[in-house]
Parts: structure tokens; sequence; C-alpha cells
């Protein structure tokens, strides 16, 4: 069953003030950051950093953060940094019941964090008047970021580190069976987790958040991802998801690349594996625009006409099989089939009615 995400609320005028980067790090992001708040569906107040580029460029890439972790956690802040170095804006915030958040912190929240990354994309699209280009998201935020594509689907790319594809693995390990007896038997149990900053969060463990998370079918959610360029990036010595699920990634989603980091661990702790995987995600998705832009200027010459005629098998075949946008239209391109189509936009992607379903 495809998920329902909840549809972000219209992104309310920022607080925007300046502030400097946790002080639990050594990273820290080049150029300016400024605090910004913004509400989700439900209300709760989000609270995030807007690292701004060099000259102010347009394209944001969305930061997301694992579980009982923060938007200040080193792989995000090591991220950020490598994201400025390419001349991308980057935008990291702290989900509903997390950090400065509001909200309630929960277990099985998957598709609530998906709904808030919705928030946080149209905060960037209607009150920073700039494009998403792509959003990427660390352990449960990767799956995050393949549940909101598999519901939108209108993010040129996607990035997923450290994801879990079987959600049935990790709980047995998590909780214990004896917490699992216990929380069948009572409906809920209270439990405490630390977070990477050494903070303790204490929270009810319920069989409504047990049921969410098992309810969630990664394989299908991968599936219908059709637009949007998927990366997963995982560490052949992950003990908490192994890259076997990275692998099963790749074997269902459309457009996808695989990069493995010999050695590296879930988090990333190594300096050198964070720093292979940032400067990796950086490229690709910088690399990835330059690709699209160029590719669409050439092939379609900002005329939708031109381009249309290779719908339906016409056309010289010779057209790479990957999505390609073209800032003369103000929208994207796709290949399918070898062959290119010019489209409207849809959100930061564009969309083709009856083709591929958008």
């Amino acid at each position: 069953m495809a998920p329902r995400i909840p549809n972000g609320a219209p992104a309310a005028k920022p607080a925007v003030k300046a502030t400097a980067a946790s002080g639990k790090s050594s990273i820290q992001p080049i150029g300016r950051e400024t605090k910004v708040q913004f509400r989700n569906a439900a209300g709760h107040r989000l609270v995030g950093k807007f690292v701004e580029a060099a000259g102010n460029p347009e394209a944001v890439v969305i930061l997301c953060h694992g579980y009982a972790s923060t938007k200040d956690s080193a792989l995000l802040l090591r991220l950020a940094q490598e994201l400025n170095k390419v001349g991308l804006n980057s935008l990291r915030f702290d989900f509903a019941g997390n950090g400065e958040s509001e909200g309630p912190f929960e277990f099985g929240n998957y598709l609530s964090e998906a709904s808030d990354l919705r928030a946080a994309v149209l905060f960037v699209r209607d009150t920073l008047k700039k494009k998403v280009v792509a959003v990427a998201g660390h352990s449960k935020g990767g799956d995050v970021v393949l549940l909101y594509a598999a519901t939108f689907d209108d993010v040129p790319f996607v990035v997923n580190i450290s994801g879990r594809f079987d959600m049935k693995r990790g709980i047995k390990e998590r909780f214990g069976e004896e917490m699992l007896s216990k929380v069948e038997q009572l409906g809920q149990v209270q439990q405490q987790v630390r977070t990477e900053g050494g903070a303790v969060i204490k929270f009810m463990l319920t069989k409504k958040d047990l049921a969410d998370r098992l309810s969630l079918d990664m394989e299908a959610a991968g599936r219908k991802i059709t637009i949007s360029e998927v990366l997963t990036v995982h560490g052949t010595a992950d003990t908490v998801i192994p890259p076997e699920d990275a692998q099963q990634f790749a074997r269902v989603i459309r457009q996808h690349q695989l990069f493995l980091i010999p050695g590296a661990d879930h988090n990333y702790r190594t300096p050198a594996h964070a720093e292979l995987a940032a400067k990796k995600i950086a490229d690709y998705i910088k690399s990835g625009l330059w690709h699209r832009g160029t590719e669409a200027r050439r092939r379609c010459r900002g005329r939708g006409t031109e381009a249309q005629r290779h719908v339906g098998g016409a056309g010289d075949g010779a057209f790479p099989k990957r999505a390609l946008q073209t800032s003369d239209m103000g929208g994207w391109g796709r290949a399918q089939d070898e062959r290119y189509v010019c489209r409207v936009q849809k959100g930061d992607v564009a969309s083709s009615t009856g083709l591929w379903g958008a």
C-alpha cells in the first residue's frame, strides 16, 4: 500500500536570526548560517539552520537527521560544509520532538517526519523563494526522504544515507524481546534514549509505534519513485543496518546509484569515512545539476515542441538514460527509453500527465 503523508502546512513567515553551529562538534559549515523556524502540518514549530553559499545561489539541499539525533549531528555538519564548498545552499532542521523543535518524540513516526520534510520543502519554495534540488537523510532520515519521494516525487535528487530496507529488522535488537512483550501486554512502556550530543530523551514506546514501523513497505515505496534520481550511500561495516539493505534499494529503485564505503560504520565516525561520504554526495548533486542543465539546453533549445517530437518512439535514440534539467523552460526533462522529453514544472521537477503519472 502506498504511504499517505499529510501535506505540510504552508510555511509561516520565519523567525530568522544569526547563530553559530553546535559547540559539540569541531566541524563548522562554511558561509553565512541563520536559524530559521517554520511550522509542520500539526502546527508544531520546527527549527532549522540555513547555510547560504557564496553568491546566494538558487539551489537548496535539505538535510534530515536520523533517530534520536538533531540537525547538528557531526555527519550533517560535514555534509553542509561540503555542499557549501561546491556552491549549494543547505537547510538542516530538527524533526518534531527532536532537538529544538516542538512536539512529542516518537519511535515509529516515519510518515509524520516525511510530512515535516514536506513543510521544509514548502518553506524553501514559498518563503525563501528558492528551489529544492535535493533531499538527503541519514539512517531513519534516509527512509524519510525515500518515503517523501514515493509520495511527492517532486525533487530532482534524493540521497539515502544508510537507510533501512527491511523494516522488520532492528526492533528486537534495539528494545529486546522482554520489552516488546511488555508493550504487547500493556500497550505502552516508558523508554529512554541517549542522543549523539549526550542528552537523554524519555518517551513512551507504544503498540502503535511498532505497528507503524512494521507497516512500512520500503520496496513498494522505492518502486513508486519514478522522477527523482536516488543515491544510496552505505558503509560496509554497518552493524546497525546491514549493507544488504542498500543493495535491495538498488534493486527496486528505477534511477539509482549505489556507493558503498569500505569499513565505514553506521554513523561514519571515522573522519575519513565521513569526508568521503560528504564529498560523494555533494559531487553527485552538483554534477547531476550540471549534466541536466547542459544536456537540456543542448537538446531542447528552450522549445518544448522540439523535444516533444521524441515522445512515443520518434527521435534519434541517442539521449542519455537519466533525468535532465532545462533552465530555459524553467522545468525538468526526463529520459525514457533513451528519448528526451521536456515537460512542465511540478515542484522543482517536471511532470508529464499520462506519461509517468505525475
